[in-house]
């Protein structure tokens, strides 16, 4: 990535200040050349020496810093950050299915992309922020929040004749999509009930296991053998198993929906 140090040095903003030249921070699609196209034709002596001049300076600093800095990048990417892989926030050690990688992969994507990345961006705010190996949460989440109100104005180019003029950008809403996505990643998927606990099923297999004992079955048979169960027990087992199915069916139709969004709001994933 190209840094335009020789655009936004103070020499350069010295003499756009002194030829009239006030350069908006971002334009509308097609914008730019327009602007550039009225600014040449109006003081072409000036964009000579505030855009072509530095653009061909960051040129030649660009290539002679790439020397050094592509195989920097490529060393770090490929060994300290590994870049082309997807975490997946799986305990070490276990065997997981590749269902399980695939959402885990998914939800650590969108952790990682605000704790880290989004982070990383509002790092030269003014506040405070507590970082903990390389991530920090609230930077992240103040990153959202500052650009979830982002309107469309003069500052990008549209004025108030415009349709779209003090409506959310794009940028906005997709990080209101990102904002929700990471609070039910972080806090609502992993704080829901156990299924088995939440319907009683639990309970029941330890009335069995309770039961069985009585009977001098082994805990391996309370799950089979059903032949001592009393009344209450059997009811008991056929209330939880409803339960059970209703819940897992529940989480299984909230995961399916919320990966449908992470995928469709991929394009706002960047940095």
């Amino acid at each position: 990535m190209k840094h335009y140090y020789f655009w936004d040095c103070s020499l350069n903003l010295w003499l756009r200040k002194k030829f009239g030249i006030d350069k908006p921070v971002a334009l509308e699609w097609g914008g730019w050349d327009e602007w550039k196209h009225k600014v040449k034709s109006e003081k072409p002596l000036a964009y000579f020496l505030t855009e072509t001049v530095p653009q061909f300076l960051d040129d030649v600093h660009y290539n002679i810093t790439e020397l050094y800095n592509k195989p920097y990048r490529y060393i770090r990417n490929r060994f300290v950050y590994k870049i082309h892989m997807l975490p997946t926030g799986l305990e070490v050690g276990q065997w997981w299915d590749d269902d399980s990688r695939l959402e885990g992969a998914l939800i650590q994507l969108i952790i990682d992309h605000v704790e880290i990345q989004l982070a990383w961006q509002n790092m030269y705010d003014e506040k405070k922020y507590k970082w903990v190996k390389g991530r920090c949460p609230e930077a992240g989440l103040d990153y959202l929040n500052w650009a979830s109100k982002l309107t469309y104005d003069e500052n990008g180019g549209v004025g108030p004749e415009h349709k779209s003029y003090g409506k959310l950008t794009h940028q906005a809403t997709g990080a209101i999509e990102v904002k929700k996505l990471y609070d039910w990643c972080k806090n609502i998927r992993p704080n829901r009930p156990e299924p088995h606990d939440a319907s009683g099923w639990s309970a029941y297999c330890d009335a069995c296991r309770e039961n069985a004992k009585k009977h001098g079955l082994s805990e391996f048979a309370s799950i089979f053998n059903h032949k001592y169960d009393t009344p209450e027990i059997s009811k008991m087992g056929d209330i939880a198993r409803k339960k059970l199915t209703k819940i897992e069916k529940q989480y299984e139709k909230e995961d399916e929906e919320m990966f449908i969004r992470i995928v469709k709001i991929r394009h706002y994933l960047w940095t």
